[in-house]
């Protein structure tokens, strides 16, 4: 399985409010925010993204780095719609 670099909380919140919380494609608005979870040392903060996720634009199997100008916030329906048209236009161009 390939790997895939995790998004630290601050970089999720760095991308959320760039994109001011919206799909970049679609504009469905998400429900993200800060969160606190208590633990044995006493509580964390996490951010959460809600139903929103991050895309990386150039895809990191070509390439692409994991850095903020290669990322694009997406509801789940328009990243799977990207995701399959990045499969498809990667299939065909190999021919």
């Amino acid at each position: 399985m390939a790997y895939r670099p995790k998004f630290s909380d601050k970089q999720k919140e760095k991308v959320y409010l760039y994109f001011n919380g919206k799909c970049s494609d679609c504009g469905k608005v998400g429900t993200g925010g800060w969160w606190e979870r208590e633990n044995i040392d006493g509580f964390e903060k996490h951010f959460y993204l809600g139903n929103l996720e991050i895309h990386h634009l150039i895809p990191l199997h070509v390439g692409g780095k994991h850095i903020f100008d290669n990322w694009i916030l997406f509801c789940p329906k328009c990243h799977d719609k990207r995701h399959k048209h990045l499969y498809i236009k990667l299939s065909i161009g190999s021919k």
